[in-house]
């Protein structure tokens, strides 16, 4: 590249056609656009990923020292972090916020739509007033000092919330983490150490024990006749298919009539729906072959296997007013993932073994007795 001067300009000859750029060898940036009818002074950079070219000005109108002058301005004005032709601030990788990274995070992992509604539960209930900050900026003694204000903030039950804090910086330690690999260089990295290493360190994570509450056995007929009371029969052969099946409430809930083979007494569970990402096939027994008739019987056209009380073109809610019912009715507290419990330890006291895909209906239905058929 030449050293521009006012000579080498003057001497400059107009292209045919199109335009040429002759750029100085000593100010960066700098240099003279000439077409066919004019010559003019440019300044041309790379600002937060994308290219700025200003007109500084004519050749025959401004003077050389007083375009080199304004170009120098302008790259003053980069240096400290503006954009010389919008005026905002440059969104550079020093400056990327956890609102960003966070969003990026879920596109690039395909993460299936339940664990994407969890992390930003995570991140955008917990650490909400974090969002718009940069990244980089997230320092140990904030990670320690939130997990502990999480833990001490008292959950529904009017405990301390341990699974809350866990999941909330564990979930920011993953965002983190994706940060230094996706974002900076091996020279200049965007972020040198995960400051939610601090909690690993000082073992200060909450140790939680799985819950593991049961229906008993010998309460099952109290709870089965108290669910065969609910006048929602949509509510009560859904509750009764979760204790025959072993199945989680979220697989359950959005069954299509797609999903289950009356001719080869099959339920396929779809990947999209387990929680280990695989296909099952589930054999269905005739108790429960017979209560999924019912159901295609009063299915009204819809789609689901059980479907919404209100609105046919909706799955089961998450409202819990069945439990409650049957829990008023039957004194025994429990919850819909208690009957997987159930289902395995019925199958494990009576030595029942699960098929190969699946399980297999380990409470038969003759189990209740004959005066609460379905």
């Amino acid at each position: 590249m030449p050293r521009l001067t006012k000579q080498f300009i003057d001497d400059i000859q107009a292209p045919e056609a199109g335009q040429r750029f002759i750029r100085d060898d000593e100010l960066h940036g700098f240099a003279v656009r000439v077409t066919r009818n004019s010559k003019s002074y440019i300044f041309e950079k790379r600002v937060g990923g994308v290219n700025r070219r200003i007109t500084l000005g004519k050749c025959n109108e401004i003077s050389l020292d007083d375009a080199k002058k304004q170009a120098c301005i302008l790259l003053g004005e980069i240096a400290k972090g503006k954009d010389p032709k919008t005026g905002k601030r440059i969104n550079t990788q020093q400056d990327i916020t956890l609102r960003a990274v966070t969003e990026k995070y879920l596109e690039v992992r395909k993460l299936r739509a339940a664990t994407q509604k969890n992390y930003r539960s995570s991140i955008y209930l917990h650490l909400n007033d974090w969002l718009d900050r940069p990244i980089n900026s997230i320092t140990k003694d904030m990670v320690e000092q939130r997990h502990h204000d999480l833990t001490v903030a008292r959950n529904r039950q009017g405990m301390p919330a341990y699974g809350r804090a866990n999941s909330a910086l564990k979930r920011l330690g993953t965002i983190i983490s994706f940060a230094m690999d996706r974002y900076g260089t091996d020279d200049e990295p965007l972020i040198r150490t995960n400051p939610v290493t601090r909690i690993s360190r000082n073992r200060a994570w909450h140790r939680l024990n799985a819950r593991q509450t049961i229906i008993p056995e010998q309460k099952l007929k109290i709870w089965y006749r108290a669910v065969y009371t609910l006048q929602n029969d949509v509510a009560r052969d859904f509750m009764l298919f979760l204790l025959f099946t072993g199945m989680r409430f979220s697989e359950s809930r959005k069954l299509k009539w797609c999903h289950v083979d009356f001719e080869n007494k099959i339920l396929n569970v779809p990947r999209e729906l387990t929680k280990s990402d695989r296909e099952h096939c589930l054999p269905l027994s005739d108790f429960l072959v017979d209560l999924l008739r019912k159901r295609y019987v009063y299915r009204n056209d819809s789609e689901w296997v059980f479907q919404s009380t209100r609105l046919k073109h909706k799955h089961l809610s998450e409202n819990l007013a069945m439990v409650r019912r049957v829990r008023a009715k039957s004194g025994i507290r429990f919850t819909l993932h208690d009957m997987k419990h159930a289902n395995e330890e019925w199958r494990h006291n009576h030595r029942q073994t699960p098929s190969k895909e699946r399980h297999v209906e380990s409470i038969p239905g003759w189990y209740f007795g004959s005066t609460h058929e379905l």
